[in-house]
């Protein structure tokens, strides 16, 4: 019978601290999960004209373990 491998997902970030008009990167990094597996995420703490008008939501895709989104910070003078 063949050993089953649990999967492990671990997120990070580019910077912990981020200015208007700056972008970071979000990645997801994987042990045991298959190429092609969508991991849906839901981005808190912000609404979305802080982060350019994207969606809040939306579907790492897992590629040799790992899968990254890009977040663009609005420059838009405000405290966030």
């Amino acid at each position: 019978e063949p050993v089953v491998q649990t999967p492990t997902y671990s997120l990070s970030t580019s910077a912990s601290t981020i200015n208007e008009g700056q972008s970071f990167t979000v990645t997801l990094d994987t042990t045991n999960v298959a190429n092609g597996t969508n991991v849906p995420y839901t981005i808190t703490g912000v609404e979305s004209t802080d982060i350019g008008g994207v969606s809040l939501t939306g579907t790492f895709t897992i590629l040799n373990n790992s899968a990254t989104i890009t977040i663009n910070v609005t420059a838009d003078n405000l405290t966030d």
